[in-house]
C-alpha cells in the first residue's frame, strides 16, 4: 500500500474548478497531510504492537530448539538463534523511537520525558509498546505532520517486517568458535586465536566471524560439531532435529526403522523412556546409506547409432 503524497488536481466534472487535493492513494485530504484512511491504518498498526512483540519474544525465546554440546565443554549451547526476529524487534523500535521524539519536536514540547527511572531496565519491547502507545495519543498530530507520509510508511514497514519475522524466521545455527589467529597489526606476529562465535544458516555454505572477519568452510563445520558429539545420546526426534538443523538429511521414522532393522543399537534411555541412540552412530549408518545408493546408482552411458 502506497502512503499519501499531496497531488493538485482540477474537481473532476466541474469547468474552471480550483485544484483539489488528493493522494496518492487517491483519497481527498481534508485538513491534514495524509488521507483519513492512512492514518487509520496507522492506528492499526500501532495498536498491533503490543501483541505483536510479544510474538516476537516467543519467537526469539522458543523452546523448541535443539542442544548440541559444545565441543570441550559439558554445556548445551541453544539452538537456533532467531536473528530475523532480533533484528525486526530493533527495528521496530528504532522506528517508533524516532517518530517519538520527532512528533515531539514538531510539537514543540522537546523530546518524551519520562518519570525518573521509569524506563530504568526496561527491555526493548518495552520500549516499543511505549513509543506505540505514545504515538497513538497523538494520532491528530501525526496527520498534520509536514512528514506523516514518511511516519506512515516507516510504521507499516517496520510492523510488517516484524510480522513476517514472527511467520518465517529467518535462523542461524551456532557453528562453534572462530579460532583464527589473531596477528599484532604492527609486528604481523600471531598474538593469539579469535574467540568469536560463528552462526550461519543451515543452509550456507560459508560463514565469516564477526569479529575477525576470517571466514569458514560453513559444511565442515556442521560435520565437525556433529562430530564432536560422536558420545551424545538424544532420543529419536531430538536426534533428526539435530542432524536436520545441520544438513544432514533425516527424520525420526528413519532412525527408528534403522533401529528395527538391527542396524542401529539403542545406547539408552531418556527420562520418558524412550529409546537413546549415540549421535555418531547415526552419522555412520546414514553415511553408509549415502555411500551405498551412490555406488548403486547406474551410470549412464552414450549410446551409439
Amino acid at each position: 500500500m502506497s502512503t499519501c503524497t499531496v497531488l493538485r488536481t482540477a474537481e473532476p466534472g466541474l469547468a474552471g474548478a480550483g485544484p483539489h487535493e488528493l493522494s496518492t492513494c487517491g483519497r481527498p485530504l481534508a485538513g491534514t497531510t495524509v488521507c483519513r484512511a492512512c492514518i487509520t491504518d496507522l492506528r492499526r498498526w500501532l495498536e498491533a504492537v503490543p501483541s505483536l512483540v510479544s510474538d516476537l519474544g516467543v519467537t526469539l525465546t522458543r523452546q523448541d530448539r535443539v542442544a548440541v554440546p559444545q565441543p570441550g565443554g559439558s554445556g548445551e549451547q541453544p539452538l537456533p538463534f532467531h536473528v530475523r526476529a532480533s533484528a525486526a524487534l530493533e527495528d521496530l523500535l528504532r522506528v517508533l523511537t524516532w517518530w517519538r521524539i520527532e512528533l515531539a519536536r514538531h510539537e514543540a514540547t522537546g523530546a518524551p520525558q519520562e518519570p525518573r527511572g521509569a524506563l530504568s531496565g526496561a527491555t526493548a519491547a518495552q520500549l516499543a509498546v511505549l513509543a506505540s502507545r505514545w504515538l497513538l495519543e497523538r494520532l491528530s498530530a501525526a496527520a498534520v505532520h509536514p512528514e506523516a507520509a514518511a511516519l506512515v510508511e516507516a510504521v507499516r514497514e517496520a510492523v510488517t517486517e516484524a510480522t513476517e519475522a514472527v511467520d518465517h524466521p529467518r535462523v542461524l545455527l551456532w557453528l562453534g568458535v572462530c579460532h583464527a589467529a589473531v596477528y599484532d597489526p604492527h609486528t604481523a606476529e600471531v598474538v593469539g586465536e579469535c574467540l568469536g562465535d560463528l552462526y550461519a544458516t543451515a543452509d550456507d555454505t560459508a560463514v565469516a566471524c564477526r569479529a575477525c572477519g576470517a571466514r569458514h568452510d560453513a559444511r565442515n563445520r556442521r560435520w565437525a560439531l556433529l562430530a564432536s558429539a560422536r558420545e551424545h545420546q538424544l532420543n529419536a526426534t531430538a536426534l533428526a532435529k539435530a542432524c536436520r538443523a545441520y544438513g544432514v538429511t533425516t527424520t525420526p521414522s528413519v532412525v527408528r526403522n534403522l533401529a528395527a532393522r538391527d542396524q542401529l543399537a539403542p545406547a539408552g534411555h531418556d527420562r520418558a523412556g524412550n529409546p537413546t541412540y549415540r549421535v555418531g552412530d547415526v552419522l555412520d549408518v546414514l553415511r553408509e546409506r549415502l555411500e551405498r545408493d551412490r555406488a548403486q546408482q547406474p551410470t549412464t552411458t552414450r549410446r551409439t547409432a
